[in-house]
């Protein structure tokens, strides 16, 4: 969900207002998942999109 906000343009600002219970390194956090597992996040949006 965070990755497929930021893709859409979402700040990281934006995130944390919405969202707070997540803080800076959560995020960072999340971009460093999404770097290192690319195939099984690009397969969760799209579920998610078919959902």
């Amino acid at each position: 969900m965070l990755e497929e906000a930021r893709r859409q343009g979402v700040s990281d600002g934006e995130l944390l207002q919405d969202y707070p219970g997540l803080n800076a390194a959560d995020l960072a956090a999340a971009r460093a998942y999404v770097e290192a597992n690319p195939a099984e996040i690009e397969s969760a949006i799209r579920a998610n999109r078919v959902a």
